[in-house]
């Protein structure tokens, strides 16, 4: 009994809040199963997104990535998922307006730099989810890391992301975003903005669009050096299975689509008005396969 007791203690999942000082603030997070050797981190997207993979924009909670992480460390992988600078809990930082995308990387960095330094993890698979990939896709050879994985990742620039949304669901502003995108590309901000798009090119993220913009996914995915992974979903209606595909090959990545999956990794309907509500719900599972996938591939 004594034996069997000590066996549960050795193999139980572990959950630690971990606190990592960066400027004059912290990132908070959550590292899962720090007793094995094989760390995967996990990015989340854009917005207010926080380390479950929740948005403090909608109504209820989808715990996207917290779902995937107790997959993940059912399998026996140690996870680090977090809260990214101003968002949830990692307050303190420097304003909106004096942000830049690639703050964001830079934090995932330092991140992984601080768990590595404190726990012995002899592997490293980076996981960014949305705009998380792209994060991740940067990071990811400044840390040498073993594997990364595109999870409904960006796959295009992020004008043309947004002009293809805008297109199809309000193609009445579409010459504005694109005139706007002509000067971010040029390097210059927007002082008129339409109120309906004041949201997305408010003044005080300019910069950070600006920044971002000089990062386009084909590039830096071309140029990981892990093994690379995307994932993408049939009914995603933020990053289209094509467009992944399409990254793949030129990449030369492995590519899984999971045809009913949507962008927060829940099986759906297709159309638009039917899955919103999955965004914020909790009772979804995660899509069947996908951690079983993501797990044959780094375990190959």
């Amino acid at each position: 009994m004594l034996m069997l007791i000590i066996s549960l203690m050795f193999n139980f999942s572990f959950s630690n809040e971990i606190e990592i000082p960066i400027e004059n603030a912290k990132i908070y997070g959550t590292l899962e199963n720090p007793n094995s050797e094989h760390l995967i981190l996990l990015i989340s997207g854009s917005g207010p997104t926080d380390r479950n993979g929740n948005s403090s924009l909608l109504g209820g909670d989808n715990n996207s990535l917290k779902y995937l992480s107790d997959g993940l460390n059912e399998k026996g992988f140690a996870t680090f998922r977090y809260d990214k600078r101003m968002i949830a809990k990692s307050k303190g930082f420097k304003g909106e307006d004096s942000t830049l995308f690639y703050d964001f990387v830079s934090d995932a960095i330092n991140v992984v730099k601080y768990i590595k330094s404190n726990y012995k993890f002899k592997k490293l698979t980076i996981i960014g989810h949305s705009e998380g990939a792209l994060i991740g896709g940067i990071a990811s050879n400044k840390l040498n890391a073993d594997n990364f994985i595109s999870l409904c990742g960006l796959s295009e620039s992020i004008d043309s992301t947004v002009v293809n949304q805008i297109s199809e669901r309000a193609p009445a502003v579409l010459d504005e975003v694109k005139s706007i995108f002509d000067s971010f590309n040029s390097g210059k901000t927007v002082d008129s903005i339409n109120p309906m798009l004041y949201s997305i090119f408010r003044p005080s993220i300019q910069s950070f669009i600006i920044n971002m913009l000089k990062y386009n996914p084909n590039n830096v995915y071309k140029e990981i050096k892990a093994n690379k992974l995307f994932i993408s979903g049939g009914h995603d209606i933020q990053i289209y299975s094509d467009d992944v595909k399409k990254l793949a090959t030129n990449c030369n990545a492995k590519y899984i689509d999971f045809p009913e999956m949507n962008h927060v990794l829940k099986k759906t309907p297709k159309a638009y008005f039917d899955q919103i509500s999955s965004y914020s719900d909790p009772n979804l599972p995660l899509y069947e396969g996908l951690v079983d996938s993501i797990v044959k591939f780094i375990e190959k």
